[in-house]
């Protein structure tokens, strides 16, 4: 009889592992040109700088969270770089080199 199984909410359970699995976003600079998003996701992203535009190698799970990282990457550079134009933040190019998370 089915009404018989018990029902487990196990949510604030895995919401609390999951807390305790990724470390709170942040954009990194790898090299000259390179940045790496953590925590944003359970994906990480690259960000690669040219002279004319970026390049994104592979973009996090859901759209919301990539333009947080993109926002956070624009605030980033234009406070560390007032050279770099917004031209030069333009997304030239995506590379995803797999579909399923890090």
């Amino acid at each position: 009889n089915i009404a018989s199984i018990p029902v487990i909410d196990v949510r604030d359970e895995l919401s609390a592992h999951t807390d305790d699995q990724f470390p709170e976003p942040e954009i990194s600079k790898v090299t000259d040109g390179v940045y790496l998003a953590i925590g944003y996701d359970l994906a990480n992203t690259i960000i690669v700088e040219s002279t004319t535009g970026i390049t994104i190698i592979d973009t996090l799970s859901e759209v919301e969270v990539a333009r947080q990282v993109f926002d956070d990457y624009k605030s980033l550079r234009i406070d560390t770089d007032k050279k770099r134009s917004e031209a030069q933040m333009r997304v030239e190019g995506i590379i995803l080199t797999h579909y399923h998370t890090d």
